[in-house]
């Protein structure tokens, strides 16, 4: 059986409403329910720092693991749990909009539930741009459950290790990665698990929520090429004006403020590239420090005219070793800042949720969701 959902900005948060299950599958049951979940991200697009959204289209793999074993059924009818009374009943929070939402579900050989969904739609993030533009940012989808966290709980399906592999039950495909020109994409996911602040509800129900990140670092070349390069050697032109004699002071005014006007201009000009946010990126810092330099050497170049020869060679000096240490600064932060946000650590380490290592896997739940996997498939 599968159902499809219509696209709707907020069908994450009215799933029932278009569930082809009875009332039933809001069966309460005798027990707290566990359920193992996996992912797989078929492709990334459209990643907008300045809408804070990207677009993908994964595969959600989930089942229960302790039916059988706590014995659980439906409450006040002793009924065993199945896909027809039944449901995780899971949405996500960020989803802002969906192009396709489908559903199958079927039973396992040893009685348990298994789930999978095929979503595409527009997720939200907020990005922290602080090192644009030698930034990483995390693209979490924020997976829950509309039933209260006393009675289900949501965890990572764990990697099954045997004596001569190991095989991963979430995955990234990096092959399509739509934006591959632009960023690079992690390998691997970060499963988090939540509970929701009682305050976030109506009905001041907590819930369960599991955070599922993958890790993107963007390329910086075009911002470093386009935009730090040029402005570095537009700024090292105002140091053209002490060739101008010192006591020409209009000549050397029209030099540097000319220069001043074009580090303004190139500024306005790359405003549409660089995020549009409240703070100061990195390359904010970079440029303002520019137009400063510029600056300071207009204001030395008004007064000069009043001092001797002696302090306009040291000027000279000084702003050239100014703008010599000012750019080596900046060069080590963008370095210190691409190998902090360094894609390779999260491949490296972010294999696993928290301090977890993984052992042999126990029973077969990972064949059991092996057995939906099919992430084209709509048949089970």
């Amino acid at each position: 059986m599968s159902s499809d959902f219509p696209s709707d900005p907020v069908v994450d948060f009215k799933r029932d409403k278009f569930s082809q299950f009875s009332k039933a599958t809001r069966s309460r049951l005798t027990g707290k329910v566990e359920m193992s979940v996996a992912v797989n991200v078929i492709s990334v697009s459209e990643i907008d720092t300045v809408s804070q959204r990207f677009t993908s289209e994964i595969v959600i793999r989930a089942a229960t693991t302790n039916l059988i074993r706590d014995k659980i059924r439906v409450q006040g009818t002793e009924e065993e749990v199945t896909p027809k009374n039944w449901e995780p009943r899971l949405r996500f929070l960020n989803l802002l909009s969906t192009t396709t939402w489908e559903r199958q579900e079927k039973m396992t050989g040893d009685g348990e539930l298994a789930f999978k969904y095929h979503v595409s739609g527009t997720f939200s993030e907020q990005m922290e741009l602080f090192d644009f533009p030698f930034d990483a940012q995390d693209l979490t989808f924020t997976l829950s459950s509309a039933i209260p966290a006393d009675k289900i709980v949501m965890r990572e399906l764990q990697p099954s290790i045997g004596k001569d592999q190991h095989r991963q039950t979430s995955a990234i495909q990096n092959r399509n990665f739509a934006e591959s020109n632009v960023y690079k994409l992690a390998d691997n996911l970060r499963f988090k698990e939540e509970i929701s602040d009682a305050s976030e509800s109506t009905s001041g129900v907590k819930r369960p929520m599991l955070a599922m990140s993958m890790k993107i670092q963007r390329k910086p070349a075009f911002h470093v090429f386009n935009t730090i390069v040029p402005m570095m050697f537009i700024v090292a032109t105002s140091l053209g004006s002490f060739v101008v004699p010192r006591d020409e002071t209009a000549d050397r005014l029209s030099v540097s403020l000319t220069i001043l006007l074009t580090t303004v201009a190139f500024k306005l000009q790359i405003g549409d590239s660089l995020p549009q946010i409240s703070y100061l990126t990195l390359i904010d810092e970079f440029i303002l420090s520019s137009v400063a330099f510029v600056i300071l050497v207009v204001l030395s170049n008004a007064v000069v005219s009043f001092l001797s020869d002696e302090f306009d060679k040291f000027c000279f000096m000084a702003f050239a070793g100014l703008w010599l240490v000012m750019n080596l600064a900046f060069a080590f932060s963008f370095w210190e800042a691409s190998k902090r946000n360094d894609i390779q650590h999260w491949n490296r380490f972010g294999r696993y949720s928290g301090d977890f290592t993984p052992e042999p896997s126990k029973g077969n739940l990972a064949a059991r969701l092996n057995q939906v996997r099919g992430d084209r498939d709509v048949g089970i």
